[in-house]
């Protein structure tokens, strides 16, 4: 009876382990750098934390996606930005057809990035270069798009070099 218990506890843990219990790692995919959260979890993270959210919302036959998610994702210093001054949310629509009408999103991929509070601060459409992203999380990480527009961000940016 002993040896059913400890096997049957055994499994128990197997498998809360194999959950990862509802927390983050659950959502974590492997070899990604970025550190990713679920939707109600985020949500929730970006309100303790103070941090701006971005929402990734992906299909999975979306070519642009997997580009966006094996290049500028894995980009160290766009991983390093969205790591230490964002909470990040990929949202496959698949399984989450509800969330993605929410934020209006038609075409993959979307990315939203929400105040947070979860107020909508703005959206960037399609694949993007790690060069330009980068400069889109500095922007709203900054803090910077509550004084300008993002194009008058750039263009002072740029001026001052």
């Amino acid at each position: 009876m002993k040896a059913a218990v400890r096997i049957m506890l055994l499994f128990i843990v197997l498998l809360l382990a194999l959950s990862g219990c509802g927390s983050e790692k659950a959502q974590e995919e492997r070899g990604s750098p970025i550190m990713w959260s679920s939707y109600k979890e985020g949500l929730k993270r970006a309100q303790q934390t103070g941090r701006p959210l971005m929402l990734l919302f992906t299909s999975p036959h979306c070519r642009f996606c997997h580009y966006l998610e094996e290049i500028t994702l894995r980009d160290s210093a766009v991983a390093q930005l969205l790591n230490e001054h964002f909470v990040s949310v990929k949202v496959d629509v698949s399984d989450n057809r509800e969330l993605a009408r929410k934020y209006m999103v038609s075409s993959f991929p979307t990315i939203w990035f929400l105040s947070s509070e979860g107020e909508r601060i703005g959206m960037v459409l399609g694949y993007r270069s790690p060069e330009f992203f980068r400069e889109v999380l500095q922007y709203i990480g900054s803090g910077s798009y509550k004084e300008m527009e993002f194009e008058e961000w750039i263009n002072k940016k740029r001026a001052s070099r």
